[in-house]
Protein backbone atom coordinates (compact mmCIF):
# COMPACT_ATOMS: atom_id res chain seq x y z
CA UNK A 1 0.00 0.00 0.00
CA UNK A 2 1.43 3.34 -0.97
CA UNK A 3 1.81 5.80 1.83
CA UNK A 4 -0.38 8.72 0.77
CA UNK A 5 -1.24 9.70 4.33
CA UNK A 6 -0.01 11.97 7.09
CA UNK A 7 1.47 11.01 10.45
CA UNK A 8 1.87 13.31 13.43
CA UNK A 9 5.56 13.95 14.28
CA UNK A 10 4.64 13.54 17.96
CA UNK A 11 3.37 10.45 19.73
CA UNK A 12 -0.36 10.96 20.38
CA UNK A 13 -2.71 8.61 22.19
CA UNK A 14 -6.42 9.05 22.85
CA UNK A 15 -6.33 6.70 25.85
CA UNK A 16 -4.15 4.60 28.11
CA UNK A 17 -5.65 1.54 26.39
CA UNK A 18 -4.37 2.72 23.00
CA UNK A 19 -0.91 3.37 24.45
CA UNK A 20 -0.78 -0.12 25.94
CA UNK A 21 -1.74 -1.77 22.64
CA UNK A 22 0.92 0.25 20.82
CA UNK A 23 3.60 -0.68 23.37
CA UNK A 24 2.67 -4.35 23.08
CA UNK A 25 2.96 -4.38 19.28
CA UNK A 26 6.32 -2.64 19.39
CA UNK A 27 7.57 -5.08 22.04
CA UNK A 28 6.82 -7.84 19.50
CA UNK A 29 8.92 -6.11 16.87
CA UNK A 30 6.15 -4.56 14.78
CA UNK A 31 6.53 -1.06 13.32
CA UNK A 32 3.62 1.12 14.44
CA UNK A 33 2.64 4.77 13.95
CA UNK A 34 0.02 6.53 16.06
CA UNK A 35 -2.88 8.74 14.98
CA UNK A 36 -2.41 8.14 11.27
CA UNK A 37 -4.31 10.55 9.02
CA UNK A 38 -5.72 9.65 5.61
CA UNK A 39 -8.00 11.84 3.52
CA UNK A 40 -9.47 13.63 6.51
CA UNK A 41 -9.81 10.51 8.69
CA UNK A 42 -7.80 9.39 11.72
CA UNK A 43 -6.74 5.85 12.57
CA UNK A 44 -5.55 4.99 16.09
CA UNK A 45 -2.60 2.79 15.07
CA UNK A 46 -1.08 2.05 11.67
CA UNK A 47 0.98 -1.14 11.27
CA UNK A 48 3.76 -0.93 8.67
CA UNK A 49 5.85 -3.43 6.76
CA UNK A 50 9.35 -3.81 8.24
CA UNK A 51 11.78 -1.12 7.02
CA UNK A 52 9.05 0.41 4.91
CA UNK A 53 6.59 3.27 4.89
CA UNK A 54 3.80 1.04 3.56
CA UNK A 55 0.88 0.43 5.93
CA UNK A 56 -0.73 -3.00 5.97
CA UNK A 57 -3.18 -2.82 8.87
CA UNK A 58 -5.34 -0.18 10.56
CA UNK A 59 -5.87 -0.93 14.27
CA UNK A 60 -8.74 0.76 16.10
CA UNK A 61 -8.84 0.80 19.92
CA UNK A 62 -12.37 1.33 21.20
CA UNK A 63 -13.15 2.16 24.83
CA UNK A 64 -16.16 1.11 26.85
CA UNK A 65 -18.12 4.27 25.99
CA UNK A 66 -17.99 3.31 22.30
CA UNK A 67 -20.42 0.42 22.83
CA UNK A 68 -23.23 2.72 23.88
CA UNK A 69 -22.61 5.43 21.30
CA UNK A 70 -24.61 4.89 18.10
CA UNK A 71 -23.09 8.03 16.57
CA UNK A 72 -19.59 6.69 17.11
CA UNK A 73 -20.47 3.30 15.61
CA UNK A 74 -22.13 4.84 12.56
CA UNK A 75 -19.25 7.24 12.06
CA UNK A 76 -16.56 4.57 12.28
CA UNK A 77 -18.47 2.10 10.11
CA UNK A 78 -18.60 4.68 7.34
CA UNK A 79 -14.96 5.59 7.81
CA UNK A 80 -13.95 1.93 7.62
CA UNK A 81 -15.89 1.41 4.40
CA UNK A 82 -14.21 4.40 2.78
CA UNK A 83 -10.71 3.41 3.86
CA UNK A 84 -11.19 -0.22 2.88
CA UNK A 85 -11.98 0.98 -0.63
CA UNK A 86 -8.59 2.67 -0.51
CA UNK A 87 -6.90 -0.63 0.32
CA UNK A 88 -6.78 -0.62 4.12
CA UNK A 89 -7.31 -3.73 6.23
CA UNK A 90 -8.94 -3.19 9.64
CA UNK A 91 -8.58 -4.80 13.06
CA UNK A 92 -10.69 -3.56 15.99
CA UNK A 93 -9.98 -4.16 19.69
CA UNK A 94 -12.38 -3.51 22.57
CA UNK A 95 -10.92 -2.19 25.83
CA UNK A 96 -13.16 -4.43 27.97
CA UNK A 97 -11.97 -7.56 26.12
CA UNK A 98 -8.35 -6.42 26.30
CA UNK A 99 -8.30 -5.82 30.05
CA UNK A 100 -10.39 -8.87 30.99
CA UNK A 101 -8.71 -11.39 28.66
CA UNK A 102 -5.42 -9.71 27.89
CA UNK A 103 -3.40 -12.81 27.03
CA UNK A 104 -6.06 -14.02 24.58
CA UNK A 105 -6.47 -10.60 22.96
CA UNK A 106 -2.70 -10.14 22.70
CA UNK A 107 -2.39 -13.50 20.92
CA UNK A 108 -5.16 -12.61 18.47
CA UNK A 109 -3.61 -9.22 17.78
CA UNK A 110 -0.17 -10.75 17.21
CA UNK A 111 -1.61 -13.27 14.78
CA UNK A 112 -3.51 -10.56 12.88
CA UNK A 113 -0.43 -8.33 12.72
CA UNK A 114 1.82 -11.18 11.57
CA UNK A 115 -0.69 -12.18 8.90
CA UNK A 116 -0.97 -8.58 7.66
CA UNK A 117 2.82 -8.33 7.35
CA UNK A 118 3.10 -11.74 5.69
CA UNK A 119 0.18 -11.19 3.31
CA UNK A 120 -0.02 -7.44 2.65
CA UNK A 121 -2.98 -6.17 0.70
CA UNK A 122 -2.57 -6.01 -3.07
CA UNK A 123 -5.21 -3.31 -3.49
CA UNK A 124 -4.04 -0.20 -5.26
CA UNK A 125 -4.64 2.91 -3.23
CA UNK A 126 -6.75 5.37 -5.17
CA UNK A 127 -7.00 9.03 -4.24
CA UNK A 128 -10.30 10.24 -2.79
CA UNK A 129 -11.67 13.70 -2.24
CA UNK A 130 -9.82 15.55 0.49
CA UNK A 131 -13.12 16.33 2.20
CA UNK A 132 -15.21 13.55 3.81
CA UNK A 133 -18.63 12.88 2.31
CA UNK A 134 -21.62 14.92 3.44
CA UNK A 135 -23.09 11.87 5.15
CA UNK A 136 -19.98 11.49 7.27
CA UNK A 137 -20.03 15.15 8.26
CA UNK A 138 -23.64 14.89 9.46
CA UNK A 139 -22.76 12.24 12.02
CA UNK A 140 -21.95 13.72 15.44
CA UNK A 141 -18.34 13.19 16.48
CA UNK A 142 -17.87 11.47 19.83
CA UNK A 143 -16.12 13.78 22.28
CA UNK A 144 -13.00 12.51 24.02
CA UNK A 145 -12.87 13.03 27.78
CA UNK A 146 -10.76 15.98 28.85
CA UNK A 147 -9.91 17.15 32.36
CA UNK A 148 -10.48 20.83 33.19
CA UNK A 149 -7.36 23.02 33.33
CA UNK A 150 -6.06 24.40 36.62
CA UNK A 151 -7.32 27.93 37.27
CA UNK A 152 -5.23 30.18 39.53
CA UNK A 153 -6.68 33.15 41.42
CA UNK A 154 -4.91 36.53 41.32
CA UNK A 155 -3.68 36.75 44.93
CA UNK A 156 -2.85 40.43 44.66
CA UNK A 157 -6.37 41.27 43.45
CA UNK A 158 -7.96 39.31 46.31
CA UNK A 159 -5.67 41.05 48.80
CA UNK A 160 -6.69 44.42 47.41
CA UNK A 161 -10.39 43.65 47.88
CA UNK A 162 -9.74 42.62 51.48
CA UNK A 163 -7.44 45.61 52.06
CA UNK A 164 -4.64 43.16 52.96
CA UNK A 165 -6.19 42.82 56.43
CA UNK A 166 -7.77 39.38 56.88
CA UNK A 167 -5.27 36.80 55.62
CA UNK A 168 -7.47 33.79 56.37
CA UNK A 169 -10.41 35.32 54.51
CA UNK A 170 -8.06 35.93 51.56
CA UNK A 171 -6.91 32.30 51.63
CA UNK A 172 -10.50 31.04 51.85
CA UNK A 173 -11.53 33.03 48.77
CA UNK A 174 -8.62 31.53 46.84
CA UNK A 175 -9.50 28.04 48.02
CA UNK A 176 -13.04 28.46 46.71
CA UNK A 177 -11.41 28.14 43.28
CA UNK A 178 -8.13 26.29 43.85
CA UNK A 179 -8.72 23.77 46.66
CA UNK A 180 -7.02 21.45 47.25
CA UNK A 181 -3.99 23.72 47.14
CA UNK A 182 -0.36 22.85 47.86
CA UNK A 183 0.98 25.02 50.70
CA UNK A 184 4.46 24.80 49.19
CA UNK A 185 3.23 26.12 45.85
CA UNK A 186 1.03 28.72 47.53
CA UNK A 187 3.86 30.15 49.63
CA UNK A 188 6.10 30.48 46.59
CA UNK A 189 3.38 32.49 44.86
CA UNK A 190 2.71 34.85 47.80
CA UNK A 191 6.15 35.21 49.36
CA UNK A 192 6.07 38.93 48.59
CA UNK A 193 3.18 39.26 51.06
CA UNK A 194 5.74 38.62 53.80
CA UNK A 195 8.26 41.10 52.34
CA UNK A 196 10.61 38.38 51.19
CA UNK A 197 11.84 37.05 47.86
CA UNK A 198 12.27 33.41 48.90
CA UNK A 199 10.40 31.06 51.21
CA UNK A 200 12.52 30.89 54.35
CA UNK A 201 11.92 29.65 57.87
CA UNK A 202 10.92 33.21 58.76
CA UNK A 203 8.28 33.20 56.04
CA UNK A 204 7.08 29.77 57.12
CA UNK A 205 6.63 30.87 60.74
CA UNK A 206 4.83 34.08 59.70
CA UNK A 207 2.50 32.06 57.46
CA UNK A 208 1.70 29.60 60.26
CA UNK A 209 0.91 32.49 62.61
CA UNK A 210 -1.41 34.03 60.02
CA UNK A 211 -3.18 30.69 59.52
CA UNK A 212 -3.69 30.02 63.24
CA UNK A 213 -7.38 29.32 63.86
CA UNK A 214 -8.12 28.82 60.14
CA UNK A 215 -10.54 26.00 61.01
CA UNK A 216 -13.09 28.66 62.01
CA UNK A 217 -13.05 29.73 58.35
CA UNK A 218 -13.68 26.20 57.16
CA UNK A 219 -10.05 25.75 56.09
CA UNK A 220 -8.35 22.39 56.68
CA UNK A 221 -4.54 22.05 56.69
CA UNK A 222 -3.51 18.44 56.08
CA UNK A 223 -0.21 16.92 54.97
CA UNK A 224 0.97 20.06 53.20
CA UNK A 225 -2.32 20.86 51.44
CA UNK A 226 -5.16 23.29 52.06
CA UNK A 227 -8.76 22.09 51.74
CA UNK A 228 -12.17 23.64 52.29
CA UNK A 229 -14.62 21.95 54.63
CA UNK A 230 -17.58 22.61 52.34
CA UNK A 231 -18.45 19.14 51.10
CA UNK A 232 -17.60 20.08 47.53
CA UNK A 233 -16.41 17.17 45.38
CA UNK A 234 -12.70 17.28 44.53
CA UNK A 235 -11.97 17.15 40.80
CA UNK A 236 -8.68 16.49 39.02
CA UNK A 237 -7.27 19.41 37.00
CA UNK A 238 -4.70 19.26 34.24
CA UNK A 239 -1.96 21.83 33.52
CA UNK A 240 -3.34 25.34 33.28
CA UNK A 241 -2.49 28.78 34.66
CA UNK A 242 0.42 27.44 36.72
CA UNK A 243 2.67 24.40 36.55
CA UNK A 244 2.40 21.91 39.40
CA UNK A 245 4.94 19.29 40.36
CA UNK A 246 3.40 15.89 41.08
CA UNK A 247 4.10 16.49 44.79
CA UNK A 248 2.03 19.66 44.57
CA UNK A 249 -1.12 17.76 43.58
CA UNK A 250 -3.13 16.42 46.49
CA UNK A 251 -3.66 12.63 46.69
CA UNK A 252 -7.43 13.21 46.67
CA UNK A 253 -7.16 15.12 43.40
CA UNK A 254 -5.01 12.43 41.78
CA UNK A 255 -7.48 9.83 43.03
CA UNK A 256 -10.30 11.76 41.34
CA UNK A 257 -8.33 11.65 38.09
CA UNK A 258 -7.81 7.90 38.41
CA UNK A 259 -11.51 7.40 39.01
CA UNK A 260 -12.46 9.32 35.85
CA UNK A 261 -10.01 7.27 33.77
CA UNK A 262 -11.45 4.05 35.18
CA UNK A 263 -14.97 5.26 34.39
CA UNK A 264 -13.89 5.55 30.75
CA UNK A 265 -12.17 2.15 30.59
CA UNK A 266 -13.87 0.10 33.38
CA UNK A 267 -10.63 -1.80 34.04
CA UNK A 268 -6.97 -0.83 33.77
CA UNK A 269 -3.51 -2.17 34.42
CA UNK A 270 -1.86 -0.39 37.37
CA UNK A 271 1.17 0.80 35.40
CA UNK A 272 -1.01 1.86 32.51
CA UNK A 273 -3.33 3.79 34.84
CA UNK A 274 -0.39 5.56 36.48
CA UNK A 275 1.14 6.41 33.12
CA UNK A 276 -2.13 7.70 31.74
CA UNK A 277 -2.73 10.01 34.69
CA UNK A 278 0.90 11.17 34.68
CA UNK A 279 0.43 12.22 31.07
CA UNK A 280 -2.61 14.25 32.12
CA UNK A 281 -0.38 15.93 34.72
CA UNK A 282 2.04 16.93 31.98
CA UNK A 283 4.66 14.38 33.05
CA UNK A 284 6.55 12.60 30.27
CA UNK A 285 8.30 9.89 32.31
CA UNK A 286 7.07 7.88 35.28
CA UNK A 287 9.76 7.54 37.97
CA UNK A 288 9.95 6.76 41.67
CA UNK A 289 8.43 10.04 42.86
CA UNK A 290 5.54 9.69 40.41
CA UNK A 291 4.84 6.11 41.45
CA UNK A 292 4.88 7.04 45.14
CA UNK A 293 2.38 9.84 44.54
CA UNK A 294 0.19 7.51 42.48
CA UNK A 295 0.34 4.80 45.17
CA UNK A 296 -0.88 7.31 47.74
CA UNK A 297 -3.67 8.39 45.40
CA UNK A 298 -4.70 4.78 44.75
CA UNK A 299 -5.00 4.20 48.52
CA UNK A 300 -7.37 7.18 48.69
CA UNK A 301 -9.34 5.85 45.72
CA UNK A 302 -9.78 2.41 47.28
CA UNK A 303 -10.82 4.02 50.56
CA UNK A 304 -13.42 6.36 49.06
CA UNK A 305 -14.72 4.61 45.94
CA UNK A 306 -15.99 1.18 44.87
CA UNK A 307 -12.71 0.03 43.32
CA UNK A 308 -11.30 -3.49 43.23
CA UNK A 309 -7.59 -4.34 42.97
CA UNK A 310 -6.70 -7.80 41.66
CA UNK A 311 -2.92 -8.00 41.41
CA UNK A 312 -2.00 -5.21 39.00
CA UNK A 313 -5.51 -4.99 37.59
CA UNK A 314 -7.70 -2.18 38.89
CA UNK A 315 -11.40 -2.01 38.10
CA UNK A 316 -14.69 -0.48 39.17
CA UNK A 317 -17.11 -2.68 41.05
Amino acid sequence: MKRTISVSPFEQFDSDFELEVCDYLRSKGFAVDTQVGCSGFRIDLGLKLPNSSDYVLAIECDGATYHSSKNARDRDRLRQEILERMGWKFYRIWSTDWFRNKSVEQLRLSEAAADAVKNPTKAEVKPVDSQPTETFEEVAVEKHFEFPAYKAVDFFEVCRRHHHSDFKAIVKEILEVEAPLSEDLFLKRIVWYFDREKVTSVVQRAYEQQMYGCQRYGIICRNGFLYLDNGKEIRFRGPGDIERDIKQIAPEELAAGMFEILKQNVTADRNGLYRSLATQCGVARVGKAINEAMDAALNVLVRDKSVVIDGDRISLE
